[in-house]
């Protein structure tokens, strides 16, 4: 061993060696501890389990992130284990061989783009997946942080970074003062006035970008700056679509990271935008609400989450009631049609990265968490309120009342999942262990639950968003669900430890 031993061989990449340890579980199947430096892209893609070994990497990504480095805890500090720029080198040229190749243009659209996002190929950049996880690795650490945990990954916003400072104030740990810092300065970076029109301009400005696609560019930059908070929500919506129908318009793979690139500027802008919306959906008129629907639905096409088809069919759907003249029962129809988006969002994710999450949960649970989090930092986490607001709506104006024990109220209650329950009612369960809740059981839980055995029935503390983990995980174990008002919850705990049936109409009729 010596300085620049491997430089007459061709040159070489340094990293640390995998251990026996790492060997067996690779060899199980366990794909941790990847090196990407003098990646052999032909190799890579070329093996049958590609997907399988992708996913898992982009999984390790996020687990590293959420978990303090996870397994590589203390090689990410440890001199010489990894060159970060070797890494980065050779995560681009995996990326621009992927690129190459059309099929992940079109089928596999969102999981390239997925590793676009958490694999560094170039200048770093905060983005709304690593807020989420840096704040979940530090309330892991530092249990008292947990309600501004709570507070960033539910209803975020930019106040979120002096919230964060305020807390650091009261830290001594100086480790733990280093990552709050990164944390807020994360934040603002999200949340700070950025000179899109100036990058659009610049991006417009490329001899190798189609006229046509140019042209839009252009024109979308010139009406960003008169642009209001909704109106720059719309746009950059609009942008995330163009962005992506025009990767094929394109012949070169660097092109297409540098649009890629730039559509995850432009979706930073679009989460800001949705941030200071979502704040003002309570006092707007119902089509300004469909309208920024239709946004929310043109971004998650443009980041993956629903395919060109299913874009088509809520774009439709959303214009079809957008004037408010419609009847009652066509509103509803519509609001029930529209609600499958999110599912749709879940499944797509489930595609490529559902069997390698299963897989890395076996020997961490935390993998378990990955598509929750990739679903709660995307367009669809305003879609979600958005709708849930318009369902609210449609049931005031269709004079839904619910029974509870007895009595009927017209509020309070906001159906998530259909489904009937019978079982004991448990107001005040203890949650040090999940695991110890009972199936026979109808649970009132928070939304934060993020470990969840089959129960007979769930009263989700709050109004209940359809993305919150609780939610997703309901649906998929097919539980009935409902959001309970705090107001609510006194009448309730009256009858904890009684036996109660719960049903929960897809109509969106509560009956306890």
């Amino acid at each position: 061993p010596k300085a620049y031993a491997c430089q007459p061989h061709g040159g070489g990449h340094q990293h640390g060696e995998w251990s026996t340890r790492t060997l067996e579980l690779r060899e199980q199947g366990f794909l941790v501890a990847n090196f990407l430096a003098g990646v052999d892209p032909d190799a890579w893609l070329g093996v049958p389990d590609f997907e399988d070994r992708w996913g898992q990497l982009l999984i390790e990504r996020f687990l590293v992130g959420v978990d303090d480095g996870w397994i590589l805890r203390r090689a990410l500090t440890y001199r010489g284990a990894i060159q970060e720029e070797d890494e980065r080198a050779g995560a681009r040229t995996l990326l621009l061989e992927m690129l190459s190749r059309e099929e992940w243009l079109g089928p596999h659209y969102l999981a390239l783009r997925t590793g676009v996002e958490l694999v560094p190929h170039g200048e770093d950049t905060a983005s709304v997946g690593r807020v989420r996880q840096l704040s979940a690795s530090l309330s892991e650490d530092d249990p008292p942080f947990m309600p501004i945990r709570i507070k960033i990954h539910g209803a975020p916003e930019g106040a979120d970074a002096q919230a964060v400072r305020d807390y650091m104030a009261g830290v001594t740990d100086p480790a733990l003062r280093e990552r709050y810092a990164a944390l807020a300065d994360d934040i603002d970076l999200i949340y700070q006035a950025e000179p899109l029109p100036v990058a659009l301009e610049e991006l417009a400005a490329s001899p190798w970008l189609p006229g046509a696609v140019a042209r839009s560019l252009r024109d979308i930059g010139a009406r960003w700056k008169q642009a209001d908070t909704e109106a720059r929500m719309q746009l950059s919506g609009t942008l995330l679509m163009q962005l992506r129908t025009s990767l094929g318009a394109v012949s070169k793979p660097e092109q297409r990271l540098r649009l890629l690139d730039f559509g995850l500027q432009v979706e930073a802008e679009h989460f800001r935008a949705a941030a200071e919306v979502r704040e003002m959906l309570p006092q707007m008129s119902r089509y300004r609400v469909i309208v920024a629907l239709s946004a929310a639905a043109d971004a998650a096409y443009g980041t993956g989450l629903l395919n060109a088809r299913l874009h088509r069919e809520l774009v439709g759907r959303l214009a079809a009631f957008s004037s408010g003249q419609e009847e009652l029962g066509a509103y509803r129809d519509a609001l029930v049609y529209l609600n499958l988006a999110p599912g749709w969002g879940q499944q797509a994710l489930r595609r490529y990265f559902y069997l390698p999450m299963l897989k890395l949960a076996e020997i961490e649970p935390l993998a378990l968490l990955f598509i929750q989090d990739r679903l709660r930092g995307s367009p669809l986490l305003f879609y979600s309120g958005a709708l849930n607001l318009l369902a609210r709506d449609a049931g005031n104006l269709a004079g839904i009342r619910h029974s509870i024990f007895g009595e009927e109220v017209g509020a309070g209650f906001n159906a998530l999942n259909p489904g009937l329950g019978r079982g004991v009612l448990r107001a005040r369960p203890a949650l040090d262990d999940p695991h110890a809740l009972r199936e026979d059981g109808i649970y009132v839980l928070p939304e934060t639950v993020a470990e969840l055995p089959p129960v007979a029935g769930i009263l989700t503390a709050g109004e209940g968003n359809p993305l919150s983990h609780v939610q997703l995980l309901a649906r998929n174990l097919g539980i009935p669900n409902v959001g309970v008002d705090e107001t609510m919850l006194p009448t309730i705990r009256q009858h904890d430890g009684e036996a109660v049936v719960m049903a929960v109409s897809p109509a969106g009729l509560v009956e306890l």
